[in-house]
């Protein structure tokens, strides 16, 4: 076992094979103190965090993940926030029963050809289903 001397905010400043007498360390494995020597050679300081050794460049990419998944917990609430009226349009233009295919569907039924509008009513009343009016 060695043992290493741990800044406040984690940052590892040295490595030791002995316990420090009036400084207080942590003790770490030999593996972990080699990857602590492998960071040191890269010019990288090393970072003890809950047992485990890290590089700021490690730590800032696990804190950007972490920003990135909050934004898009953010983006999915504020999405289903979102008027059912908007959430229901955009599923109506997925589902290519626009204003304009609607029309055409209805011209086509009154001249005796039903079956695109058939299918858009259909559509849209899946839509209603799913996306329910609040």
């Amino acid at each position: 076992m060695k043992h290493a001397i741990v800044g406040p905010k984690g940052r590892i400043q040295r490595v030791l094979d002995a316990a420090p007498k009036h400084r207080e360390s942590v003790e770490i494995t030999s593996k972990q103190a080699k990857e602590i020597e492998a960071l040191a050679a890269q010019k990288q300081p090393a970072l003890l965090i809950d047992g485990v050794v890290k590089s700021v460049a490690d730590v800032r990419a696990d804190n950007a993940k972490v920003r990135l998944a909050e934004h898009k917990a953010r983006f999915a609430e504020r999405q289903a926030q979102r008027p059912y009226a908007d959430r229901r349009r955009d599923a109506y233009a997925e589902a290519g029963a626009t204003i304009e295919a609607l029309t055409v569907a209805l011209w086509e039924k009154s001249e005796g050809m039903p079956d695109a509008f058939d299918a858009l009513q259909a559509a849209r009343a899946e839509i209603k289903k799913q996306i329910p009016k609040v």
